[in-house]
């Protein structure tokens, strides 16, 4: 029976046992409606939750993700500074890119991305360890190896080396393991 159909049937037992002066009859009406009612609740809530669940589940299958592809030497010098493969994606959603690098985050809108393009080898000395800024140009690097990488040219400059924001960066290079995909999905490709 539904939660609607056990409500009105126990407002008519209800209704039935007061007119009647049946207080059992009355009782197990009010017990009906009573449990029509929590059983109400209980759908709603659980449409509720298969609804975020559906809502996330529509979320994770949007956002793609590009783990960092870490040289061995990167590797030693990064954990010092809390880098390590846990610590180190890039991810890419409709509407957003964002990268993670140990303590370091950037997130910006995908609109505000202007180029995109492949960039390396690197020197080790210039690009191990923490995230790196570029006194040329204040560019910002996330280096996990000196092979190759993807290189984000940003409309507006965007924040992610100092805690305050106030340095901005015009260019992101991260070195994630399948640089091709990221810059071929950041290019529209």
């Amino acid at each position: 029976m539904s939660a609607k159909s056990d409500q009105a049937k126990g407002h008519v037992k209800e209704a039935a046992g007061v007119l009647t002066g049946d207080k059992d009859l009355e009782s197990e009406g009010k017990k009906d409606r009573r449990t029509g009612e929590a059983e109400e609740k209980i759908d709603h809530a659980k449409d509720k939750v298969e609804g975020a669940i559906d809502s996330t589940k529509d979320k994770v299958e949007e956002t793609a993700s590009f783990g960092f592809s870490f040289d061995k030497a990167y590797a030693r010098v990064g954990r010092v500074f809390g880098i390590s493969k846990k610590a180190a994606v890039a991810s890419v959603t409709a509407d957003v890119f964002a990268a993670r690098f140990g303590p370091w985050r950037v997130r910006t809108p995908r609109s505000n991305i202007a180029s995109v393009s492949l960039t390396g080898p690197y020197r080790f000395l210039r690009t191990a360890g923490p995230a790196r800024l570029s006194m040329s140009d204040r560019g910002l690097t996330f280096a996990s190896n000196g092979r190759r990488g993807v290189c984000l040219e940003f409309v507006e400059p965007i924040t992610g080396m100092d805690p305050f924001g106030w340095l901005r960066h015009p260019n992101l290079t991260v070195t994630v393991a399948d640089p091709d995909a990221l810059a071929a999905l950041l290019s529209g490709r």
